[in-house]
């Protein structure tokens, strides 16, 4: 029953939670199914199962550097490509970091005990569109709503990422349940990659404007 459980993950999304001596699945479906599978005696089987479904690393965000007397970003050579804005424009890439959110959130909630909000946590860019200003709606372990906006790179910690004046705006009108989650060294053959959480980024991020509304004076 435990392998049956494990070929399914993909297509089914199980996530696990461990209570006393029983290991609950509960597939993410149109309807909730919960199977209770005894725990392996060995302790490695399931670290296994909690690897393969918490493929997130969280890690401390890189410190805010002070400005050194520069106002605006030196320009990058012609010959270097920009891999900050190939990427804002790879919907693919950030659907996959989203979705790895998605999937550590839920697991997060689910060993909290509130396997009622499993369901609510979601990506809202097929009901919302992409105006919503934010991309994932979660929960806290209390139940208060998270919104998440969710960027990703194959790149390093502290690679530049782009952010639009309405998610900049939405950040700022609902900082009490905003995060940033900052998707960096992402591996796509594995679904990994490392992560760290910003709350609020008007104190924490620089912001640079690149791009101009150009009209005809009158």
């Amino acid at each position: 029953m435990l392998m049956e459980v494990i070929e399914n993950i993909e297509s089914a999304l199980p996530l696990f939670q461990i209570a006393g001596n029983n290991l609950f699945s509960v597939s993410i479906t149109e309807k909730p199914v919960i199977k209770i599978i005894s725990l392996p005696e060995e302790r490695s089987d399931i670290e296994k199962l909690s690897k393969l479904n918490n493929a997130l690393e969280i890690v401390d965000a890189p410190l805010k550097r002070k400005r050194q007397g520069v106002n605006k970003p030196k320009f990058r050579s012609k010959n270097k490509p920009n891999y900050a804005e190939k990427e804002a424009e790879n919907k693919k890439l950030g659907d996959f970091g989203e979705k790895l959110v998605v999937k550590f959130e839920q697991k997060n909630i689910i060993e909290s005990g509130r396997i009622d909000l499993v369901e609510e946590i979601k990506q809202i860019q097929d009901t919302l569109g992409d105006d919503a200003g934010y991309d994932i709606k979660s929960y806290t372990t209390e139940g208060k709503i998270k919104y998440i906006e969710v960027k990703t790179t194959r790149g390093r910690k502290a690679s530049s990422f782009f952010m639009s004046g309405n998610e900049r705006d939405f950040a700022k009108e609902n900082k009490d349940n905003y995060f940033l989650y900052r998707v960096f060294e992402y591996h796509e053959e594995a679904n990994t990659g490392k992560c760290f959480i910003l709350r609020n980024i008007e104190d924490e991020l620089d912001f640079y404007p690149i791009k101009f509304i150009v009209t005809f004076s009158n």
